[in-house]
């Protein structure tokens, strides 16, 4: 009965204060063994079921939080624990916090394979790797749209004779050819998932077609000034250029055949300044859901240091596809040193996804000069830039030129030794690697994919090209002087009948145009 009355006395203490000074007098009166009693139940940790027992809707935000493979892993530890991690709104938001698409109606088979391909892309484990070497050809201008990677020919004897554009279907090992009608030299591609378009030197043509190269058609602007920014997305493309007194921006739809046109006028906030007072230099992005564009620019910026004429300020504006300005913002480079002299290159100012969610990656600077080149990223949900992560400067809104990533996922395409004790080749030549996967948001881990042995007689050009790197959620390309190397993370594509041990490395033409060996489930790093 006593013991009742203190609890009941306890419970009538309605404030904090008096709740603890009870509890500090209750202290007091404990001898030494009932404190070391007290003890010994404070240091219990009392558990509880939190999968099981909280609502579904923040067991789905703690999960996002985690691997997208963690909430079917979990599910062994106890039927509650199934039941509610089986929950299509746990495995989608999982999936979605990872850079998946949504999938409203996708089953749990479907949700299942797709976050086996996440965790396989997330943690480096390719199911195959696809090695294609041409003969004479090097291949410039590389783009990845969904399971088809485009290039333009270059020949080894002229590095700016690319009059060719191929585009090679990964997962049905098809390839497609397509050029001009005079077959010009290829001055700028561009591509979406729908259709692909190009232009040619000093000419005012632009040829657009499917990626089975089907259908081509084209459309004409009234100067090659307008190419100086193109763009493509969906089923429209854009172009851009600036004239005497005003820059045009001219939007075409492969479908309809049909295109429009406004002009920006000079003494505007994307333009502030005359022609003759500034070079502007333009980028596009394209939003034909909403029928509207991104005009992206650049000017001097306002407050400048001594001797830093060069420093620039990203100006950008949304228009209606009539060309009612709905707002603009900008964005400052003054503290980035090494950006001085950063601006759009024609034709670098391409901006290309690196998740299904509205984020874009576009170069500033010049390729040719690494030094002065990076990556900035865009995310087009708030229309505006964002800093990448993980990122390489953190802080910063910038990431070198020689990254490339997908989602979170970041890859490096730096030449770097590589020493290997547990290997079990024992060759004179040394190992670099030429494409580094350098780990995601939830923890940085430099892991070879690519390893290239480079001995005496062996010629591996040291400079990085920023676009040595093309990658979605299923494919990363790593392009070398004369070749490609595909890493797969997708199911078994439909590869053609090669030579060679079904359980080893499958080698064979490619096209009369080189050679492509293929190896199954690929131990990384693999050696070229």
């Amino acid at each position: 009965m006593a013991t009742h009355a203190v609890i009941a006395a306890f419970r009538r203490l309605h404030t904090n204060d008096a709740r603890r000074e009870a509890v500090d007098a209750l202290l007091a009166e404990l001898t030494t063994h009932e404190r070391r009693a007290l003890h010994t139940a404070a240091a219990l940790c009392f558990h509880c079921d939190l999968v099981a027992r909280l609502p579904l809707e923040l067991v789905a935000h703690v999960f996002a939080q985690l691997d997208p493979s963690t909430p079917f892993r979990l599910q062994r530890v106890s039927r509650p624990w199934q039941r509610v991690l089986r929950s299509p709104h746990v495995l989608r938001n999982s999936l979605l916090s990872a850079g998946a698409p949504d999938l409203p109606a996708a089953d749990y088979a479907v949700l299942q394979r797709h976050a086996k391909h996440l965790h396989a892309f997330r943690h480096a484990k390719p199911n195959h790797c696809l090695a294609i070497a041409l003969h004479t050809q090097r291949p410039a201008s590389p783009v990845l749209v969904r399971d088809t990677l485009v290039w333009s020919a270059r020949t080894a004897a002229n590095h700016d004779d690319s009059r060719v554009l191929y585009l090679f279907d990964i997962s049905t090992c098809t390839l497609h050819t397509l050029h001009g009608e005079a077959r010009e030299t290829i001055q700028h591609v561009v591509a979406s998932e729908r259709i692909v378009a190009f232009t040619s030197s000093n000419s005012t043509l632009c040829y657009v077609a499917d990626l089975q190269a089907r259908n081509r058609k084209k459309f004409r602007v009234s100067s090659p000034a307008l190419f100086q920014a193109l763009a493509c997305r969906e089923s429209s493309v854009a172009c851009a250029g600036l004239l005497q007194d005003h820059a045009l921006v001219y939007i075409w739809n492969y479908d309809t055949q049909q295109g429009t046109s406004f002009r920006i006028d000079f003494g505007t906030h994307l333009l502030p300044y005359p022609r003759h007072g500034h070079q502007h230099r333009l980028a596009l992005l394209l939003q034909p859901q909403h029928e509207r564009i991104l005009v992206f620019t650049d000017q001097p910026s306002p407050s400048l240091p001594s001797g830093g004429k060069h420093m620039r300020t990203i100006i950008y504006s949304q228009y209606t596809y009539t060309g009612d300005c709905i707002f603009s913002s900008q964005m400052a480079l003054d503290h980035v040193d090494h950006l001085s002299y950063s601006t759009f290159q024609t034709p670098n100012n391409t901006f290309f996804p690196v998740d299904s969610q509205g984020k874009f990656r576009v170069m500033i600077g010049s390729r040719h000069l690494h030094t002065a080149a990076c990556w900035l990223q865009f995310d087009e949900r708030p229309n505006m830039f964002t800093e990448p992560r993980p990122s390489t400067h953190p802080g910063q809104m910038y990431t070198s030129s020689h990254l490339s990533w997908w989602n979170d996922t970041f890859f490096s395409s730096e030449i770097l030794p590589h020493d290997d004790a547990s290997s079990s080749d024992q060759s004179d030549q040394a190992r670099v690697s030429v494409l580094t996967q350098l780990g995601t948001i939830h923890g940085s881990e430099d892991k070879p994919l690519l390893l290239f042995r480079h001995g005496p007689c062996v010629a591996l050009d040291a400079t990085v090209d920023p676009f040595a790197i093309v990658a979605n959620d299923k494919y990363v390309v790593r392009t070398l002087t004369n070749s490609f190397h595909i890493l797969c993370y997708q199911t078994s594509p439909d590869w053609p009948s090669l030579s060679g041990n079904p359980d080893s490395a499958k080698h064979g033409r490619f096209f009369d145009m080189g050679v492509v060996s293929i190896v199954d489930s690929p131990h990384m790093p693999h050696l070229i």
